[in-house]
């Protein structure tokens, strides 16, 4: 799915409703007569981008000031319970050497949630030399 990216706030957002390209989004920001606007958010709670969890979109509030660059990304967002299904497969097959030498995250699902990636990537996993 395409989502919107800001610089400034280093997060992801979800167009706002009418709009659907950036085209249309810098017109929207062009036009908006406040400071702030309303935005869905996807937050990195419990999972590891470009890879969101649809029960932890907000939404939120964003100042126009705080958006000096912005661009379109492409995401997966999915529901909590296929998102923990899918960790859980992808655990099994990328930790079992790390299991075997104790330097994993052990049964700590907070821990390993926002290290592992549903793309098969651990950002804590390095090979031995």
């Amino acid at each position: 799915m395409k989502v919107l990216y800001f610089e400034g706030t280093s997060k992801y957002y979800l167009y706002t409703d009418g709009v659907h390209n950036l085209e249309e989004f810098s017109d929207f920001l062009e036009n908006c007569k406040t400071d702030f606007f309303k935005i869905r958010a996807l937050f990195e709670k419990n999972c590891v981008q470009p890879y969101f969890i649809f029960e932890e979109i907000k939404e939120v509030y964003v100042a126009k000031a705080s958006i000096d660059e912005f661009y379109e990304a492409e995401v997966v967002v999915l529901e909590r319970d296929e998102y923990e299904k899918m960790l859980v497969n992808i655990k099994k097959k990328l930790c079992s050497r790390c299991e075997e030498k104790e330097e994993c995250y052990k049964d700590s699902k907070q821990e390993y949630r926002e290290k592992i990636c549903l793309d098969g990537t651990c950002f804590e996993f390095c090979e031995e030399e």
